[in-house]
This record gives C-alpha cells, sequence and structure tokens, in this order.
C-alpha cells in the first residue's frame, strides 16, 4: 500500500471468483477475515453457477464470465482492486486483466487443490488462500 493510500486509510477493494461448479458461498470465509480487516468485498457467482443457476443455458460462454467481473468492476467504481480468483476462474481473471487493467492493483490465482481431505469442506480448502491474499493487502 503506498504512502497516500496508508494516509487516507484506504485499503483496495478485492473481488472473488469462485471456480466451476462453485459460488460467491465457497468464498464465505475469506470475504469474512477481509471485511473484518476493513476491506470492501465482492464474491461472486458467475452466470449459470450457484445461485445464478437458473440463468444457465448453453450461450454463456467464456466472455460472459469475462464480462461478469468487468460489470461488477466497472458498476461499482472500483479501482486498485485485488482480483481473487479458484481454478477455472483463471482463465476469466487472465481476460479481465487484458481488459481493464487499470483498474486493478493485484491478481492472485489459487491453483485447485487435488483432493479435499474427507471431512473437510470445500470452503475450508479456500482459506488456504489467505496468506497470499494478506501479503497483496498489506
Amino acid at each position: 500500500m503506498d504512502t497516500t493510500e496508508t494516509l487516507l486509510g484506504r485499503k483496495p477493494a478485492f473481488v472473488l471468483v469462485p471456480g466451476s461448479w462453485c459460488g460467491a458461498w465457497c468464498w464465505k470465509p475469506v470475504a469474512d477475515r477481509l471485511r473484518n480487516a476493513g476491506h470492501t468485498v465482492f464474491p461472486m457467482s458467475l452466470t449459470g453457477l450457484a445461485e445464478r443457476s437458473h440463468l444457465l443455458s448453453d450461450r454463456i460462454t467464456l466472455e460472459t464470465h469475462v464480462m461478469d467481473v468487468v460489470n461488477l468492476i466497472k458498476y461499482n467504481d472500483l479501482r486498485d482492486v485485488v482480483l481473487v480468483g479458484h481454478s477455472y476462474a483463471g482463465i476469466v481473471l487472465t481476460a479481465v486483466a487484458e481488459r481493464i487493467p487499470q483498474c486493478l492493483r493485484h491478481i492472485v490465482q489459487q491453483l485447485p487443490q487435488p483432493l479435499v481431505k474427507i471431512g473437510h469442506r470445500a470452503a475450508d480448502a479456500m482459506e488456504s488462500i489467505l496468506p497470499f491474499i494478506q501479503n497483496v493487502s498489506d
């Protein structure tokens, strides 16, 4: 964080993008911790997934998902965004970065976990990204 932001008390906003078969819900533990640290957080679900599954159709493409993220950033007038993605979202994040680099501060990509341990939730695995997020948010 630069000196001006430190003096003004600004912290970067986070946009959290899930991989395939997930939704905003999988980011809940991460989003809660970031909000508790004073960040503005936008966990999202991509078109056709999770609570947006009613929009599923054969017309959904990578472009649809890229525009989901671009429009969230654009219509919320976000700047200095830390864009965080899991698994498939890495492809989406790359395209978003090409479209609106001026809005982004960092991109953090969590590669998929090979296995979630028996007895653990997928959302618990998402918390493994917290050390990386904390490094870019300080």
